[in-house]
């Protein structure tokens, strides 16, 4: 029989539960037409393969198709099906959203005002730190977490009630596997890449992290953090993690936004927000201050009506003004008083001060006492006590060693004393005492604020030993059944990311991922 000639649908064509009305928009391997479902009397969208497209792509829609099929969140486009049109091109029928995107919207407005862009922050985190977390089967294999790998704002949608929709799961892949990836090709859109996806490397849910920093830049600015045409400066750029600073470009920035925004995009993925939960609640806490009484999805809905949109902090705190003026009208009486002391009775004071200076001038001067000789104890008199013996110090207890004979070396070697100036080696002395008594939530907590400190030490140096005593945290939790796998494969993944390959810690890292593998 002649192959089939694969041929795009045509407007009335049926594909999967609706009739095609229109084409939405164009892709690079894709096209997206709004169906009509007469049946159930509502709109959805299809997604059918381009005919052009390379022969991976096919894999990938099921793939996409899988994955989309099983999230359901608010914030995530939700998918209802998987087939073949009539002219043999896969296809996905999603929710259609009438929205514009946030490229779209970042085009027509430019910046955004800062509430906006957290309202629509909120939304983006909740959705990543459900897609982060989730636990799906893919085939027949039980998996928990999933990465986008591809965030950027044309694959985020504005619905119909305000709320922001997460798409196109089309290179999304679970934490642990990699699925459809062709040898000497990076997925994914290079100018909102992170630089360990750039480099070619493993990433991980820390990766969409980097990719949402970027996300929050283009909302905040107007334009893109690598806003280069030329693709080798763009791989440049990214591979140094060069782009101009926020405070740069926007004047009188909240200063609250920029520690999140630079722990987001940093270069070096332990430094940056362990998961999107916590980066959730420091942007809530920010949106709550300036808009208290406002859902964001509403908020933004009043800034596409073009309402005003609130830019100064919410509700004024009532007793702390109060307690404030308390304390300022105590300090004033306390001020009078002690003027109309010192103006009433002061001279008193002084003629007697004058007096008890003289007298103590005038008294003779105590004798000089010369140093007496030791006494022999076997000579004392009974009135004299012998010395009490001190008691004789604890022989201090060894830490448990570890598998790997290099790092136990290290741990019974004596750091140097922290001075007051090293901040980050107060903190990972700190978190290995810590670890060493058990208590392993503390000691992860130690080794993640030694990360941020200033130290006289070499930056690499630091981050490479936090790293590592993270990741021997991680791997305590992760036996006593704390943390998921996904976490203790982080971790050991960034060992692997900062140490070279001749390091010991290195082959540490490679034996335990392998035996996670296993």
């Amino acid at each position: 029989m002649p192959e089939q000639t694969l041929q795009l649908p045509k407007e009335g064509d049926k594909v999967g539960s609706g009739i095609l009305l229109s084409l939405i928009s164009t892709g690079g391997s894709a096209y997206i037409y709004k169906t009509w479902n007469e049946s159930l009397e509502i709109h959805r969208a299809v997604k059918v393969m381009s005919p052009d497209a390379p022969p991976d792509v096919r894999a990938r829609f099921q793939t996409e198709g899988r994955i989309n099929s099983k999230l359901l969140h608010p914030n995530i486009v939700q998918c209802f099906n998987f087939g073949l049109t009539a002219g043999g091109l896969p296809y996905l029928e999603m929710e259609y959203l009438s929205g514009p995107s946030l490229a779209d919207v970042v085009h027509k407005q430019g910046p955004l005002p800062l509430p906006v862009a957290l309202a629509i922050s909120v939304g983006l985190l909740d959705a990543l730190s459900y897609a982060h977390t989730v636990k799906y089967t893919l085939y027949d294999k039980q998996h928990v977490g999933l990465v986008h790998r591809d965030l950027k704002p044309a694959n985020i949608v504005i619905a119909a009630d305000g709320n922001i929709k997460l798409m196109d799961f089309g290179i999304a892949r679970p934490v642990d596997v990699s699925l459809h990836t062709v040898a000497g090709t990076v997925p994914g859109t290079v100018a909102y890449m992170s630089p360990e996806a750039c480099a070619g490397g493993d990433v991980d849910f820390r990766s969409d992290l980097y990719q949402f920093g970027l996300c929050l830049y283009e909302f905040i600015c107007g334009q893109a953090a690598f806003p280069q045409s030329d693709l080798t400066s763009l791989l440049v750029a990214k591979a140094s993690n060069k782009f101009q600073p926020i405070e740069n470009q926007v004047k009188d920035v909240d200063r609250r936004i920029l520690p999140v925004l630079r722990r987001c995009l940093q270069l070096v993925p332990a430094e940056r927000y362990q998961s999107a939960h916590s980066c959730l609640v420091e942007l809530r806490a920010v949106y709550d201050s300036l808009c208290p009484s406002t859902p964001p999805n509403q908020l933004i809905l009043s800034f596409l009506d073009g309402k005003p949109v609130p830019t100064s902090p919410g509700r004024v705190n009532i007793a702390k003004m109060a307690k404030t003026a308390s304390y300022a009208f105590s300090g004033l009486v306390l001020l009078v008083l002690t003027t109309f002391a010192v103006f009433r009775y002061g001279p008193t004071l002084l003629k007697s001060f004058r007096q008890v200076a003289s007298s103590v001038q005038k008294a003779p001067a105590a004798p000089v006492v010369a140093p007496q000789p030791a006494l022999d104890a076997s000579a004392a008199p009974d009135s004299i006590s012998a010395p009490v013996a001190l008691p004789k110090p604890r022989k201090p207890v060894a830490p448990p060693s570890p598998r790997n004979p290099a790092a136990h070396v290290r741990d019974t070697v004596a750091s140097p004393a922290a001075s007051p100036e090293d901040d980050a080696l107060y903190f990972i002395e700190q978190g290995k005492r810590q670890y060493n008594a058990g208590r392993l939530n503390e000691a992860f907590s130690s080794f993640q604020t030694a990360l941020k400190m200033p130290s006289q030490q070499p930056r690499q140096q630091t981050v490479r030993t936090c790293v590592y005593w993270s990741a021997r945290c991680n791997t305590a939790l992760f036996k006593q059944g704390s943390i998921p796998v996904s976490n203790y494969q982080a971790s050991w993944r960034s060992v692997l990311n900062v140490f070279p390959s001749n390091a010991p810690e290195h082959a540490e890292a490679s034996e335990r991922l392998q035996e996670v593998q296993n």
